[in-house]
């Protein structure tokens, strides 16, 4: 019978072990590690998680108890297209752990764009909808469901309705603040409309602020908003999971810096 070590590691969060798995598979297997029929083998993306903590030798004693979120990582990204469960091909050899997988050819793809960024490399998108839920409060039901769309739109690979939604939210943090500043909402709605009317609010509201306030604000909503109207356009576009996921972080960051200068914006 094998008995659980006594100073068992931590067990990671789920978006550690993400990270952990990415890792290895831009860096790739290191010589002479066990893959048997797969492509990725999830026992090798453990063991480096279990050298952080400072487990140096029979690691193998350790992987199951850490297992459960590395497994629910992998899963994550099976979902998302860029893993498949089993061998890479048929009849390839097989362990009965539950920890072998194939990287796709979307996933090839997509470790080849993550290179270049490794830092950006996505949250799980249940903790990035919860993130943006917290706003859903200060700015409105409209600002929430563009942004949960827009995390799905990311997870289904449909990277211009991603950055779409990014930019009808961002919208919507604009027009919260700007109402909450006129105090009048349909005053505020029909100038919105009007012509010019967009850079009128904006003017209102950042005109007369700090110079850090203003170029914050307009870095925010500048981005956002090409990308909103890219995605409008019939024009062919080069949006991809790189840019698409920028334009989810952009939009919680911008959520995130209306909510903490909500007073001095409104008053």
């Amino acid at each position: 019978m094998r008995h659980e070590p006594v100073n068992a590691p931590a067990i990671p969060t789920e978006d550690t072990a993400l990270r952990y798995i990415v890792d290895y598979m831009i860096r790739g297997p290191r010589q002479g590690e066990p893959r048997y029929g797969y492509t990725f083998y999830l026992k090798n993306a453990i063991d480096p998680y279990l050298l952080s903590q400072g487990v140096q030798e029979n690691r193998g004693l350790y992987c199951d108890g850490v297992s459960a979120p590395f497994l629910s990582a992998a899963w994550s990204l099976c979902r998302r297209g860029i893993l498949r469960p089993t061998v890479e091909r048929m009849n390839g050899q097989v362990v009965p752990d539950g920890g072998g997988y194939s990287i796709t050819a979307f996933g090839r793809d997509w470790l080849e764009q993550t290179k270049k960024g490794f830092d950006y490399i996505p949250l799980e998108p249940g903790r990035l909808a919860e993130l943006l839920t917290k706003y859903a409060g200060k700015f409105g039901r409209g600002f929430h469901q563009r942004a949960q769309d827009a995390v799905r739109s990311h997870e289904a690979h449909a990277y211009f309705a991603c950055c779409a939604m990014c930019g009808a939210g961002a919208e919507s943090i604009f027009l919260a603040l700007a109402i909450a500043k006129n105090g009048d909402e349909e005053e505020t709605l029909k100038t919105y409309i009007a012509k010019n009317g967009r850079g009128r609010l904006e003017a209102n509201l950042v005109g007369q602020q700090p110079p850090h306030i203003q170029s914050s604000f307009k870095a925010f909503t500048g981005l956002l908003k090409y990308w909103r109207d890219l995605t409008a356009h019939g024009q062919e576009s080069e949006i991809e999971e790189v840019e698409a996921f920028t334009s989810v972080l952009l939009l919680l960051r911008f959520a995130q810096f209306a909510s903490d200068h909500w007073e001095e914006l409104t008053r």
